[in-house]
């Protein structure tokens, strides 16, 4: 009976879609990351900073793999082949990291731990020590689609729209 139970246990967790991720994966320089949304988005979080369209965000379910050196591989994992791999950018004094992908921006400890993160944001880019330049979307006259530079704190969150 216990046999038969632990059988059908087993033959259950096999069938099941065991897509745990239904969020973001991405690679950033030598690590690969998992952000959950959760099953019904209870593992993200996410507002905006006040008086602006640009978001910020929350996962609470992190996975975080740090990769082989190149040329060498994990017995029983590999990067999934739709993780999307991150542009990477140290602040001039290289005590943070910028990691940005898609719409998303994450700001990284040196040892790549994330700390802050950010969406509605492209073409992200540093300007100082704790300041980044980001194309924000936010909606015009003219279209939906209209876009403006604004400047985010990453340690305060406060913003600014640059010329």
């Amino acid at each position: 009976m216990t046999r038969g139970i632990a059988l059908a246990s087993l033959i259950a967790g096999l069938l099941i879609n065991h897509d745990s991720n239904n969020g973001v994966s991405l690679v950033a320089g030598r690590y690969y990351f998992e952000l959950s949304y959760g099953d019904q988005m209870e593992f993200y979080r996410e507002s905006y900073l006040a008086g602006s369209k640009i978001k910020k965000i929350d996962f609470r379910s992190v996975l975080r793999i740090e990769l082989p050196v190149r040329g060498k591989t994990y017995h029983k994992f590999r990067v999934p082949a739709l993780a999307q791999t991150a542009r990477v950018t140290w602040n001039a004094s290289r005590s943070l990291v910028l990691a940005a992908v898609g719409e998303r921006a994450f700001i990284l400890t040196p040892e790549f731990h994330i700390v802050k993160a950010y969406a509605n944001t492209e073409e992200v880019r540093w300007l100082t020590d704790t300041e980044i330049a980001a194309s924000v979307e936010t909606s015009g006259p003219v279209s939906k689609y209209d876009r403006h530079p604004y400047s985010i704190n990453v340690r305060t969150d406060e913003y600014r729209r640059l010329p």
